[in-house]
């Protein structure tokens, strides 16, 4: 069952402070602005619009809060009861009209339903003459201008497809030595390849996949420097350093990766809850490992999720 909790909320008119319009909803924010934003012909829509002309806005408060099983019949409640109160409301109905949490009778189910041939010539009379957005738009010049000069150069084989899928590939090990020649992009996968990465590669957007290199023309000149892949500061000294504090950290968390800690759990009276023998258990509970894993690293007893976490046991 739905377990969602609905509000049944009101909208009240800034300018004499009555209530003009009761709904039911689960996301308040969400609703709020679908009624600003609203469209149709409706005498709520009609009566925000009013306001909007004058730089208004109407406000909204909860009368009731509750689950998706009754929020129908507390919605006709509460509009009979303003209706009594004698407030004069938008609404256009008696309320119970929404259909929260109830499938659709055709949910998961195919060619259950089809148009009869009577209906589909109905919607194409209804559809004749009717102008698609695009109908009688131009270019500009300068759209022209940019369009032709990013075609200028490239030649298109119409009875070839140029796609990624139907290029011959050539893949070679890091000693330039040819393992395989593939008929297309696709079939890089059957070898335990990604195609996106072998894509990546045959456009010089990466070096190697998998110790592997990848073109999409024979190479003849292999210049195995090429393909290594280097970080933007090599061989440049002196650029940057970390500094005392972050080493120690740094070294710190070496300690940690490299050596299995015990985990220590407490709740904030430092009363031992629970003793893991590697921190990575944590995540079966929920807990985030990567926070868990800083705050030893600090050495901090900062609490996350009211527990006090620790690699050393703790006395009282």
């Amino acid at each position: 069952m739905d377990s969602r909790k609905v509000w049944i909320y009101g909208l009240i008119d800034p300018r004499d402070n009555e209530v003009k319009y009761i709904g039911k909803t689960f996301r308040l924010e969400r609703r709020f602005k679908d009624h600003l934003n609203g469209k149709g012909n409706t005498l709520k829509t009609a009566w925000i619009k009013k306001l909007k002309k004058s730089n208004l806005i109407p406000e909204l408060f909860i009368l009731d809060e509750t689950n998706i099983k009754n929020c129908d019949s507390l919605e006709i409640y509460w509009i009979s009861q303003m209706k009594t109160w004698g407030f004069s409301l938008k609404n256009m109905t008696n309320g119970g009209d929404g259909s929260y949490g109830v499938k659709p009778w055709n949910k998961g189910l195919k060619d259950v339903f089809h148009h009869t041939e009577e209906s589909k010539k109905k919607m194409s009379i209804g559809r004749k003459g009717m102008n698609t957005w695009s109908k009688g738009m131009k270019h500009t010049e300068e759209s022209k201008q940019k369009m032709s000069e990013s075609r200028k150069g490239v030649k298109i084989d119409k009875n070839k497809n140029n796609g990624f899928g139907n290029k011959k590939v050539y893949c070679y090990n890091k000693m330039g030595e040819i393992v395989k020649i593939y008929k297309s992009g696709r079939e890089t996968i059957n070898d335990g390849f990604s195609p996106n990465c072998v894509s990546k590669v045959c456009r010089k957007l990466e070096k190697t996949h998998r110790e592997h290199i990848f073109s999409f023309n024979e190479i003849k000149n292999f210049n195995l420097e090429d393909y290594n892949k280097f970080t933007w500061n090599k061989n440049k000294k002196g650029l940057y350093k970390h500094s005392e504090e972050t080493l120690k950290k740094l070294k710190d968390s070496k300690k940690i990766n490299s050596k299995r800690k015990k985990l220590f759990i407490y709740d904030l009276n430092f009363n031992l809850i629970k003793v893991y023998d590697s921190m990575k258990k944590i995540k079966k509970d929920g807990i985030s490992y990567y926070m868990v894993r800083n705050i030893c690293i600090n050495k901090s007893l900062k609490p996350y999720k009211e527990m006090i976490f620790s690699n050393v046991e703790l006395k009282k």
